[in-house]
């Protein structure tokens, strides 16, 4: 396994010599690309949620910092500037970053009044917000909370489309609700083009997120499941109507923000007002769900009152009450057990699998992509301008000096073929070779025995011998299929190579393992003579 560290010192010796030859001919255009790729090459993956207006863009943030307040959250509309959080004390102060380059620093307690309504006659000046907040996440991850792309304020929509061509972030969670609107996908085409300053949404940086799926319960109908209807509207709606979403998407979840974070806040009082709560007749309970109107009506009386119910409503909606209830009445009342009901009923644990296993886990190799596209996309746009030979040939040998170092990375060539796969640049005819191929670059998990789909008691021996004898399989096809299928030879070549490096990295790990333990032994015997 080849470290962080070494592609990354790799590849800043490879910019650093492309910069003396584009300086050498005065490519400008594609130094300020370098320059930039360089200063941002160490620094966290950025992560944009973007989605329509309140679309529970600003929740999901929270819950993936699992706090309830860390920025504005309502019915109506809320964000108006975009957020950048970033890893840092979290009383330290705000810095708006205006469009002109100027820095203001306000304090903490002035942010949501800037991210807000309040500060409207600045809207257009500024670029963005940077906020820090104590999360382990944010070391590895920044999270950029963005204004609704159908915001009624349209200069707030631009600024986010406008952030996001300039920033060009690394990956994306496009967030929206019941139905994916015709709206949504014609913002998404505004990022997609050609050119320096576009940004691309491709199946390798971008996930979706259908939000607020507990709307999909009623009272009514108590027995639907509103995590299992969401798929069904994801699989027979939304991709039946929008095929093209697959060469956008790399999945869409169905996700609900609200108890997703509620798995994490909820608290003593929450849990005294349920078990109150369930106390009240089943006639009147059974009424009161059928809207927000009626369950916060005062005419019914309960052990508890309109306020609080108004309470539990905001912090848990009626379905998220509902199943907490029922779960109350069967003896499930500690905090702990609600707390794992909400997270199995919110569909947070396949949500954080998939951020950790899509973006986590590989997100330097997925800023790295993103820093090589950049630098190429300023290389064409400095074609267009360019007419000196000698220059046109540096252009050429920058191109040249990238491609080869990232090409001498496996991991980079691997998600580099993935991509090509995604972008229907490689026509592969065998499907289930190209579902195997995900699988081992870990789109269906991030861990040995997921990425060989095998069971979680495989010996770390076994492990490899399986990837071992699947690279000599997958071998074999590459030299059946080289002179029937150019694309289908050269993917069987990649999955061969894939199972070659997974089962020396299986060793390598085992091995070292075995010499931890070792000194684990040591120690204990040291210290303890044991």
């Amino acid at each position: 396994m080849i470290s962080e560290s070494i592609i990354s010192n790799r590849l800043k010796l490879c910019l650093e010599s492309c910069l003396e030859i584009a300086g050498h001919e005065g490519l400008d255009v594609i130094i300020s690309a370098i320059n930039g790729v360089i200063a941002n090459m160490n620094a966290p993956m950025q992560l944009a949620i973007i989605g329509k207006v309140s679309s529970s863009k600003s929740t999901i943030v929270n819950t993936i910092l699992g706090q309830a307040d860390v920025v504005g959250t309502g019915v109506m509309e809320e964000t108006y500037n975009v957020s950048w959080l970033k890893y840092g004390p979290s009383d330290s102060d705000v810095k708006v970053v205006f469009k002109d380059g100027s820095v203001k620093t306000v304090a903490r307690s002035d942010w949501k009044s800037w991210s807000g309504q309040e500060e409207m006659a600045l809207k257009d000046k500024v670029k963005y917000l940077e906020v820090m907040f104590e999360h382990e996440m944010l070391k590895i991850i920044n999270i950029i909370d963005t204004p609704g792309l159908d915001s009624m304020k349209g200069a707030d929509s631009r600024n986010t489309i406008e952030f996001l061509h300039d920033v060009q972030p690394d990956a994306v969670l496009l967030v929206f609700t019941k139905g994916l609107a015709q709206s949504t996908l014609d913002v998404v085409k505004e990022f997609q083009g050609e050119g320096v300053n576009q940004f691309h949404l491709s199946p390798l940086n971008a996930v979706g997120i259908m939000a607020k799926t507990d709307y999909l319960w009623h009272i009514k109908n108590p027995d639907v499941i509103p995590g299992q209807e969401g798929w069904n509207v994801i699989r027979n709606n939304i991709y039946e109507l929008f095929p093209e979403i697959k060469d956008s998407l790399y999945e869409i979840l169905p996700f609900c923000a609200l108890l997703g974070l509620a798995s994490y806040t909820l608290d003593s009082r929450d849990v005294d007002l349920l078990e109150k709560l369930a106390k009240t007749e089943e006639k009147d309970l059974h009424e009161m769900f059928f809207s927000v109107s009626d369950f916060i009506d005062e005419s019914y009386k309960t052990d508890i009152s309109a306020e609080e119910r108004e309470y539990l409503c905001k912090k848990f909606g009626l379905y998220g009450i509902y199943e907490a209830l029922v779960n109350v009445r069967v003896g499930g009342r500690s905090q702990e057990s609600l707390k794992r009901l909400f997270r199995e009923i919110s569909g947070m644990d396949e949500f954080e699998k998939c951020l950790y296993a899509h973006f986590g886990q590989r997100s330097f190799l997925i800023k790295t992509q993103n820093s090589s596209q950049i630098i190429s996309r300023a290389c064409d746009e400095q074609r267009k301008i360019i007419k000196n030979p000698a220059a046109l040939s540096a252009i050429d040998d920058i191109q040249e000096k990238i491609l080869s170092c990232l090409m001498g990375i496996f991991e980079y060539r691997q998600l580099d073929f993935l991509n090509k796969i995604y972008e229907h640049e490689i026509k592969v005819t065998d499907e289930c070779a190209i579902e195997e191929y995900k699988r081992v670059c870990g789109e269906y998990g991030a861990s040995v025995v997921e990425k060989l789909n095998v069971s979680n008691g495989t010996s770390a021996a076994d492990l490899e011998k399986i990837a071992a004898e699947r690279s000599r399989e997958c071998n074999a096809r590459y030299q059946m299929e080289y002179y029937k299928s150019r694309e289908n030879s050269e993917l069987f070549r990649m999955l061969a190579s894939s199972y070659d490096h997974l089962a020396k990295d299986i060793h390598e790990i085992d091995v070292k393992t075995r010499e931890a333990e070792k000194l684990i032994k040591m120690y204990n015997s040291f210290l303890y003579g044991k």
